[in-house]
């Protein structure tokens, strides 16, 4: 607001100025000392007037602790360098302003709210006042649209509720099979690796080809083919999205529509959305086919019925919502990013943290062998319960790496934290997922990697709102059951076929955030080929 009208006021001035050389008249330069003082009063009384105005929201904000801002660019500097340097810098933020209670930042004028404690967590994550994501999620909607990730909260609430029904547990059981077969294939691809390597390219095209069968009801194969264009198309859109969610000067719409990485970006996203598209329409017809021949059933899910058919979350939204073409691409879209994404970088966390521990591998790897036997034997539905173990080295690994390690909501109106701290309405809040899940006042050693402390006795005492990998309140992830189910058989698998090893340790580690947790020094391990116990 006020660094706006300070810059055009400069670039007049500047005009004027350059306008006065040209004319070179003596009176015009006694002039201008006068006019500079009273632009500079114009502001000043501006920015006083504003301050008053907005008084109370200045009263709220000062409680907070936090860094001091610098004129017009607020704290903005904090967010300067490369990914790994802002990762780092925020990191900085927790550990010096959060360790009491919540703290601020300014970029330019907008207040951010900080928050870690659980408490506090939960008193913004169950607001019905905080469920609006941050604007910088709209960067991504040029591919998504108005899919469930990003959708402003009227859009999201009626969304969710026709989306849910497709995650119920029925449905997702229907799908086992696939997360089975992604998974055996990933197991024979590793084959080929006799070195060190990063394992994190096989394990998202696998994620990739299991989202696209159950999302989208297509085989793409992507294992199989390394030049698979979606594949690169969707990394590249992310690269650019990431990007300019580093770059503030490139936030404004205005701005950013004039580089060559819009031009770019839209070029990507033509194909992803033509790609898109086409299955849209060959599913349409499939679904007018079955329709005119009498066969379809939208509620086939009758007791009598020993088996439920798989169908994809693509069918399902035809079948049971009115969602135009472009609301089902949207949804498809999102559900293809969230679940391939954010399912790849937890399980390539998990499998190099496994490389790391060998005992815990181990214990994993016996778990494994006692409920399903030797290598060639399928993980069945009934088996994934019993993989408790699995299942607690997962969490861990998502608690030391949560795959979003800050969210960010705005508040729509004035939150309420505790006793001490109310967020002011229209500032943002930055929920540090990252730091909470390593607070040492709630996690005992939190730097270390420990799945015992996911056993269930633990559980019973832990603060619900300590782990957030998933988010939390009415916003949460909406696909967690399904995440499991893939994580725990890609899991397995890898685990019964191979023994991992690396040469990193934890504090090897260089980490980025861009929509989600990155590691920068890739996921670099070793693997041997396992003699099952019955050889």
């Amino acid at each position: 607001m006020v660094l706006p009208a300070f810059c055009s006021i400069f670039f007049a001035t500047y005009d004027w100025v350059s306008d006065s050389k040209e004319h070179s008249t003596s009176a015009n330069y006694h002039i201008f000392p006068t006019i500079t003082i009273l632009i500079l009063s114009l502001i000043v009384g501006k920015y006083i007037e504003y301050r008053w105005k907005n008084r109370r929201f200045f009263k709220l904000a000062a409680k907070f602790n936090g860094p001091d801002p610098l004129p017009f660019i607020g704290n903005a500097h904090m967010f300067s360098g490369t990914s790994e340097d802002v990762f780092k810098q925020i990191l900085d933020h927790f550990y010096n302003y959060n360790d009491k209670g919540p703290s601020r930042f300014w970029l330019g004028n907008q207040l951010y709210v900080v928050i870690t404690k659980p408490q506090h967590m939960k008193a913004v994550l169950t607001n019905p006042n905080a469920l609006q994501k941050s604007y910088v999620y709209s960067f991504i909607n040029t591919w998504l649209g108005t899919g469930l990730f990003s959708a402003p909260v009227t859009i999201w609430k009626h969304h969710r509720k026709i989306i849910m029904p497709s995650f119920n547990q029925k449905i997702l059981d229907t799908f086992i099979s696939i997360f089975q077969e992604r998974s055996n294939v990933l197991a024979k691809k590793l084959e080929c690796e006799t070195g060190y390597f990063d394992i994190f390219p096989y394990v998202s095209r696998c994620t990739l080809d299991s989202i696209c069968e159950s999302a989208l009801g297509i085989t793409v194969n992507s294992l199989e083919d390394s030049n698979e264009k979606y594949v690169e198309c969707a990394t590249r859109v992310l690269d650019i999205v990431n990007t300019r969610m580093l770059k503030v000067w490139l936030h404004p719409d205005f701005i950013f529509k004039r580089t060559k990485l819009y031009r770019e970006l839209q070029f990507h996203i033509q194909y992803l959305h033509n790609f898109t598209d086409s299955i849209i329409k060959q599913k349409r017809a499939e679904f007018k086919e079955i329709q005119e021949s009498n066969r379809f059933s939208p509620t086939d899910q009758t007791n009598d019925e020993p088996i439920f058919k798989r169908k994809a979350f693509i069918q399902l939204l035809m079948e049971t919502s009115d969602f135009t073409d472009e609301e089902i691409r949207n949804e498809v879209d999102t559900m293809t990013v969230a679940g391939n994404d954010t399912t790849a970088t937890v399980n390539s966390f998990t499998l190099l943290l496994l490389a790391m521990y060998p005992d815990i591998q181990e214990k994993l790897y016996n778990e494994v062998y006692s409920i399903v036997g030797d290598s060639d034997k399928t993980i069945e539905l009934e088996d994934l319960p019993k993989l408790k173990y699995t299942e607690m080295v997962i969490k861990e690994s998502m608690r030391l790496f949560p795959i979003g390690p800050i969210l960010g909501r705005d508040a729509l109106e004035d939150i309420q934290l505790d006793e001490n701290y109310t967020i002011p309405k229209g500032s943002g809040i930055a929920l540090g997922i990252y730091y909470t899940h390593r607070d040492p006042e709630y996690w005992n050693e939190p730097d270390v990697f420990d799945p015992e402390r996911f056993q269930p006795e633990e559980l019973k005492t832990r603060d619900p709102y300590s782990y957030l990998p998933f988010s939390g309140g009415p916003r949460n992830c909406l696909g967690i059951k399904y995440a499991y189910m893939a994580m725990k058989i890609l899991i397995a698998t890898v685990i019964r076929h191979y023994k991992l090893s690396t040469d990193l340790k934890l504090d090897d580690l260089i980490l980025k955030t861009e929509l989600t947790l990155k590691l920068s020094n890739a996921f670099l391990l070793r693997i041997q080929k396992r003699q099952t116990m019955s050889q």
